[in-house]
């Protein structure tokens, strides 16, 4: 019997949806878009995470960024994969690092910052010129284009869930870039 299942995460949490697929010991595929239509696989095999991408990035860290996603799309179809399995914790542990993630976010933000966050540079390029940033600093301003995504600028980076919220906090205390209300 095939098993389906979608939704909006706005509806859904992502983290529950997850919890159904894995505790039902279910195959398949959990496809996630995020509004300005990132996307990102999470594959199931047993109700075991097994493989996970999203833009150039693969495994626990794919996984990392995708369970931020707090907007979009989910949709679940119950299929046989046949690949390299790239995640290497159990869910339990990424469950737990994702909360922790979340709470140092809103510790240091005072809200958090979701990989479906909406972002913007804060001051005009002009103005750019007498920071001292690193290079991927720069690259992180470079692909803020108007409004967008955490995950559109992160995701076509392809840096580390850390390495991202390290930068993203830099340029967000020099007032560099600002966070937008969802």
């Amino acid at each position: 019997m095939a098993t389906s299942l979608s939704g909006k995460i706005e509806e859904f949490n992502l983290i529950d949806v997850v919890s159904v697929v894995a505790n039902g010991s279910m195959d398949g595929i959990l496809s996630v878009s995020t509004d300005d239509d990132i996307q990102g696989k999470l594959v199931f095999w047993k109700g075991k995470l097994v493989h996970a991408t999203y833009a150039n990035i693969a495994g626990d860290e794919a996984v990392a960024h995708i369970l931020s996603w707090s907007h979009g799309k989910f949709s679940f179809k119950d299929t046989r994969w046949s690949g390299v399995p790239t995640v290497k914790q159990e869910l339990k542990h990424l469950l737990i690092d994702h909360s922790v993630m979340m709470d140092e976010s809103t510790a240091e933000f005072g809200q958090s910052i979701t990989g479906t966050t909406k972002i913007r540079v804060k001051v005009h390029p002009d103005s750019l010129a007498g920071f001292e940033l690193t290079s991927d600093e720069w690259m992180v301003i470079s692909q803020i284009q108007g409004k967008c995504s955490v995950a559109h600028v992160i995701g076509n980076l392809g840096y580390t869930g850390k390495k991202a919220r390290a930068i993203l906090s830099k340029l967000i205390r020099l007032g560099l870039i600002e966070v937008l209300t969802e």
